[in-house]
C-alpha cells in the first residue's frame, strides 16, 4: 500500500511541474497586455482635457497623441498576440496532460505484467544476502582456477633423484592404501617439487579416506596446497574448507591467513585487515607467514609496516639476536598467562610457539598449566586437550 500512495504522490507532483509553468505563462502575458492598454487609452482621454485648460500646447499635444496612439497600437497587437498564443500552451497543456497520464498507465501496465505487485517488501539484509550469494555462484571454482595456473606456469623440472624417490614412495603405498602417514608425506612431496594439483589431490583423498576423524592439521594442509595449486586463489572450495580448520582450531596461522585472502578476494577488506592485524600481533606466528602477513598489511594499509630503520636494524641481527627475540616475545606471552590467565586460544598459542622452537618440555608444561588454569571452562578445555592430541602432547 505504501509503494501505491508514494508512485501516485510522485505522478501528482510531476504533473503539477508540467502544467502549472505553462497555465500561469499564458495568463500573465494577456494581463501585462490588457493592463498596459488600459493605461495608454485612459492618457488619450486625459490628453484633451489637458489641451483644453491649457496645460499643454496643441503642437505638444500633437507629438503627445501620436505617441500614445502608437503605444496602443502596440498594446493591442500584443493582447491580440497573447490571446492567440494562449492556445497554444493549453493544446499544449492537454498534449502533456494525456502524455503523462499515457505514461503512467503505460508504466502500470509494465509492472503488472512484470513485476510481482502482491509481493511484500524485502528487507535489505536478505537482498544482501542473495546479492553475496549470487557473487559466490559466480566464483570460479578450485578446478577451473587449477586449469588455468596450469595453462600459465611451466611444466616443473623434477630432478630425477626425486622423480626416482616419489615413483618409490608410490609404489609402496599402493599396497598401503590406509597408510594415512605415508599418504600424507606423499602429498607433501609432490607439493615440494611443484607439482601442485597432484599434491592437493592426495591430500583430498586422505581427508575423505579419514571422514569425521580427520584432523584439523590435515585440512590445513589441504587447504594450502588447494591455495597453492590455484595460484593463490581462494577458491569457494578451498574457503569451506578453511571455515573447517578454524571450527576447530580458531588459532591456526595459516588458515587465518588464507582466510583473510579470501575476504580480500571478496571485497571485505577490513575484516581481512582484522584477521592479519591478529596474526601481526601473535609472537608465535612463524617469521615466514608474518614477513608474508607485514607485506599485505602494508598493500591493504598504507603506512603500516617497519620502518627504514626497522628493517635496517633487523638486518643487523645475527641469528642468535633474532631467536633470543623471538624467545623473550614467546616467554612475555607465557608470563602473561600466568599473571592474567588466558582463553583456549592463548593457550594453544603458547603451546604451538614453544613446538616451534624446539621447547618440548616446556610445552608440556604449559599444557599441565591450561589444565589447571581451564578446569572450569570444560569448551575451552577440550580445545586445548584437541590441539594437543594433533599435535601429539
Amino acid at each position: 500500500m505504501a509503494f501505491w500512495a508514494l508512485a501516485l504522490a510522485i505522478s501528482i507532483v510531476t504533473l503539477a511541474a508540467m502544467l502549472v509553468p505553462m497555465l500561469r505563462r499564458s495568463q500573465d502575458l494577456r494581463a501585462r497586455a490588457a493592463y498596459d492598454l488600459d493605461v495608454y487609452k485612459d492618457q488619450l482621454a486625459a490628453l484633451d482635457s489637458d489641451l483644453e485648460r491649457g496645460v499643454i500646447t496643441a503642437e505638444e499635444a500633437d507629438q503627445t497623441r501620436i505617441e500614445l496612439s502608437r503605444r496602443v497600437l502596440a498594446a493591442d497587437a500584443a493582447l491580440a498576440s497573447s490571446e492567440q498564443s494562449g492556445m497554444a500552451p493549453r493544446a499544449a497543456t492537454s498534449f502533456a496532460l494525456a502524455g503523462a497520464f499515457g505514461a503512467i498507465l503505460a508504466s502500470l501496465g509494465l509492472y503488472f505484467y512484470l513485476g510481482s505487485p502482491d509481493l511484500e517488501d524485502a528487507p535489505l539484509a536478505p537482498r544482501l544476502e542473495e546479492a553475496r550469494a549470487m557473487a559466490e555462484a559466480n566464483r570460479p571454482t578450485q578446478d577451473f582456477a587449477e586449469a588455468m595456473t596450469a595453462t600459465r606456469m611451466p611444466a616443473p623440472e623434477i630432478d630425477p633423484q626425486d622423480a626416482a624417490l616419489l615413483g618409490q614412495l608410490e609404489s609402496v603405498l599402493a599396497s598401503r592404501p590406509d597408510d594415512v602417514q605415508g599418504q600424507r608425506l606423499l602429498a607433501r612431496s609432490y607439493m615440494q617439487v611443484g607439482r601442485h594439483i597432484e599434491g592437493r589431490q592426495i591430500q583430498q583423498r586422505l581427508v575423505g579416506q579419514l571422514g569425521p576423524e580427520v584432523t584439523a592439521a590435515d585440512l590445513s594442509a589441504l587447504a594450502e596446497y588447494m591455495v597453492v595449486a590455484a595460484g593463490g586463489y581462494v577458491s569457494p572450495d578451498a574457503e569451506d574448507v578453511l571455515d573447517r580448520v578454524l571450527q576447530r582450531d580458531p588459532a591456526d596461522w595459516f588458515a587465518r591467513y588464507y582466510k583473510s585472502r579470501a575476504f580480500v578476494q571478496n571485497g571485505q577488506t577490513d575484516v581481512a585487515v582484522e584477521l592479519l592485524n591478529g596474526l601481526a600481533a601473535d609472537a608465535s606466528t612463524p617469521p615466514a607467514l608474518a614477513a608474508a602477513v607485514r607485506e599485505d598489511l602494508a598493500t591493504l594499509r598504507p603506512g603500516f609496516g617497519p620502518t627504514a630503520d626497522d628493517i635496517a636494524a633487523a638486518e643487523a641481527m645475527s641469528a642468535e639476536d633474532r631467536a633470543a627475540m623471538i624467545a623473550s616475545m614467546v616467554d612475555g606471552l607465557d608470563a602473561r598467562l600466568a599473571e592474567e590467565g588466558g582463553d583456549a586460544e592463548g593457550w594453544i598459542r603458547l603451546i604451538r610457539a614453544r613446538l616451534q622452537l624446539g621447547e618440548a618440555t616446556q610445552a608440556q608444561a604449559a599444557l599441565a598449566r591450561a589444565r589447571a588454569a581451564l578446569v572450569d571452562a570444560p569448551a575451552a578445555l577440550d580445545a586445548v586437550e584437541q590441539f594437543a592430541a594433533e599435535v601429539g602432547l
